[in-house]
């Protein structure tokens, strides 16, 4: 036997496997470029043409980042700002989004933005927010004009100028489209819709220009054609109270149960009320309770307050004071006013508690300075908690 020649033929054999092993389907990823290998792990990520598989979609996608493809880079900031393919990593997707936004890529700007904005994988930056808002803007990326416009509406970053939110969501309703790839449309959309939304409350609250239902109920109907949840529920609010429009019950219940079903809280207790008191629907205690619970679930304060007080009622649930009281506290602590008073309340009486006057008399005037009308009513009759 010739051994050496048998020796060849394995090196052989081991070297074609070891390029084998840095390609998949055939293809080294050293003959890809960068736009080649994006390609490629959009497929994967998408199932289409090969069969879905994020690992492998993962894969391609950094081998185009180290490219230095920042579709690719924004792209997996997705990825791992999410928590469908891998485990949620807000570090790694921070930076992901870092690497693309300093290449100039305005959705990596958008989606920095979005972190610093958030504090999501950074410290909490509202400067750096805008910052990186107004360079993806200045390119025409729409949602990056939209979420600048929130920043001036609510004063993150910037002084507050409801003027200048007005314009930069007009001009991201006019502006053609500019999302770079088409796997993105239904963020621009998502968008469109919050820019209905923002215009819809400036013409209703007359916030910077003249208030005006017409435009507001114009705005509002064409962010409801978007699902925008924002849109939908103040649609409704419209209906119900016969603003700019004849009242209509079935119409408001309708579009409050929309906007509640796309997750919206507000909503959602609005919905658990109307079926707790029975309003256009027939009164149902338990889906209530559940509609409650379902804010409450998103933190929302008066979700959790109105949680409360089903289990303090007995309403749609077992009673249960103990997990009233508790509820009435985690809402008290987030300023919510409603559960202050019922947090004195039960701290008079020591209803799912001790009783404890002195604190009960410290939630009593927190809720007083909020201008809770029980609060002060009380705090008026009974001036030293006599």
């Amino acid at each position: 036997m010739n051994w050496k020649r048998l020796i060849t033929l394995s090196l052989l054999v081991l070297t074609l496997q070891g390029i084998h092993t840095r390609a998949i389907g055939g293809v080294q990823y050293e003959d890809l470029d960068a736009e080649q290998a994006r390609n490629r792990g959009l497929r994967y990520l998408n199932g289409k043409g090969v069969a879905l598989s994020p690992k492998k979609a993962i894969y391609w996608l950094e081998i185009a980042a180290q490219k230095g493809d920042a579709i690719s880079m924004t792209q997996l900031g997705n990825i791992y700002l999410g928590n469908r393919y891998v485990k949620r990593d807000k570090a790694r997707a921070f930076s992901y989004f870092k690497s693309s936004a300093d290449t100039g890529y305005p959705m990596g700007q958008f989606y920095l933005g979005r972190c610093y904005l958030t504090g999501y994988g950074c410290t909490k930056d509202y400067a750096l927010a805008v910052q990186n808002f107004q360079l993806a803007a200045t390119t025409g990326f729409n949602p990056a004009q939209v979420i600048l416009g929130v920043c001036y509406m609510n004063g993150y970053g910037v002084k507050k100028d409801y003027n200048a939110a007005k314009s930069l969501c007009e001009l991201a309703l006019d502006t053609p489209d500019n999302t770079p790839i088409t796997t993105y449309n239904s963020l621009t959309d998502s968008y469109r819709g919050d820019a209905y939304g923002l215009l819809g409350y400036i013409y209703y609250s007359g916030k910077g220009v003249e208030k005006d239902l017409r435009k507001a109920f114009k705005m509002y109907k064409k962010g409801a054609a978007l699902n925008n949840v924002v849109s939908l529920y103040y649609l409704a609010q419209m209906y119900e109270k016969g603003e700019s429009v004849s009242i209509n019950e079935k119409k408001a219940f309708k579009y409050y149960q929309k906007s509640a079903t796309r997750g919206f809280p507000k909503a959602m207790v609005k919905i658990g009320g109307l079926y707790y008191r029975g309003d256009y629907v027939t009164k149902d205690s338990q889906t209530a309770f559940e509609w409650f619970e379902k804010a409450s679930n998103k933190r929302y304060p008066p979700g959790v307050y109105h949680l409360g007080l089903c289990y303090m009622s007995g309403q749609g649930t077992s009673k249960d004071p103990t997990k009233g009281y508790s509820l009435f506290l985690t809402a008290a602590k987030k300023g919510e006013s409603r559960a202050q008073y019922a947090l004195s309340q039960c701290l008079l009486k020591g209803e799912g508690c001790d009783k404890d006057v002195d604190q009960a008399y410290i939630w009593l005037r927190k809720a007083a300075k909020k201008k809770n009308k029980d609060a002060v009513k009380y705090l008026d009759e009974n001036p030293k908690g006599l």
